[in-house]
């Protein structure tokens, strides 16, 4: 009688929960939502709501109140004690479905996280060869687009899973970015331990000096000076293996990145173009600080 009376107790705070969601704002479409989103059918997901709001239920009695066909009912309810949200009893009354506690949800969730992440990862670990696949279908090259700090940080990350050098033609703007400051440290460092060697023309700033005679050398580093005036992007562009990184900074920093050869190989020929045109400027510029 006491175990009967605390289930009794338990399903009446249940339906009052459901209730108390509900008038706090969380319509039942918005419950339901998240349920069929989690994984239950709609089916489901009406039998188990009517029986958080009524409590324990004969199988007639749920055909009733919900519009799951009776027939159904059984089925469904095995499911649902399949995913251990509800239990069965058989008494006197025969066989009646009680919900058990919504927190089980919670470790649902947690499981299709867990789920979701090793997919991801295996996704990851995948993308490469799928872009190659996709690559030699399609002539067309793949473009994609990311926004903020964390975009940038993507490009980052694929310069040091390619491995390859990086030919570099510096914004004007690249060092009126303090926000980027850590970033790109850490990514030199990166790129250094990896043996990434990079070369830049880069317009003459302020620092342009104690950048070329402190930190160049020890950074894999190969730089050409000119005199700002003449070379002031906008945009940072990289190129590496056959890829081509245009990342804006003057306002928003969105970063865009293209995956062709025949793209990447003609940023590569204007790159050697230019590297051969400043030659001369920059040897002038280096000369007057010997």
């Amino acid at each position: 009688m006491a175990k009967s009376k605390v289930l009794d107790n338990s399903l009446v705070y249940l339906s009052k929960t459901i209730d108390r969601h509900l008038t706090k704002g969380y319509s039942k479409n918005m419950i339901e939502e998240t349920l069929i989103a989690l994984g239950l059918s709609k089916e489901e997901t009406e039998i188990y709501l009517a029986l958080l709001s009524k409590g324990a239920l004969s199988v007639s009695e749920i055909a009733k109140g919900t519009k799951v066909k009776r027939t159904y009912v059984y089925k469904i309810c095995e499911d649902l004690l399949a995913k251990g949200l509800i239990s069965i009893s058989n008494k006197n009354k025969g066989v009646t479905y009680a919900p058990l506690s919504p927190d089980y949800l919670l470790s649902i969730a947690q499981k299709k996280k867990q789920e979701a992440d090793v997919t991801q990862q295996k996704i990851e670990s995948l993308l490469n060869s799928l872009k190659e696949k996709y690559k030699a279908v399609e002539e067309k090259p793949i473009v994609q687009v990311f926004e903020s700090i964390e975009g940038l940080k993507k490009i980052y990350k694929d310069i040091l899973e390619e491995k390859s050098d990086i030919l570099l033609l510096r914004s004007y703007y690249d060092d009126k970015r303090p926000d980027l400051d850590s970033v790109v440290m850490k990514q030199v460092g990166r790129q250094v331990s990896a043996g990434i060697h990079v070369r830049t023309i880069t317009p003459l700033e302020k620092t342009t000096k104690s950048m070329y005679k402190n930190f160049d050398k020890k950074n894999l580093v190969d730089r050409h000076i000119i005199n700002s005036t003449k070379f002031e992007l906008a945009s940072q562009i990289l190129i590496y293996n056959e890829k081509v990184a245009i990342i804006s900074l003057k306002k928003n920093i969105i970063s865009t990145l293209i995956d062709n050869k025949d793209i990447s190989d003609t940023f590569k020929t204007l790159f050697e173009y230019l590297w051969k045109k400043t030659e001369i400027e920059h040897n002038k510029i280096v000369s007057e600080w010997s």
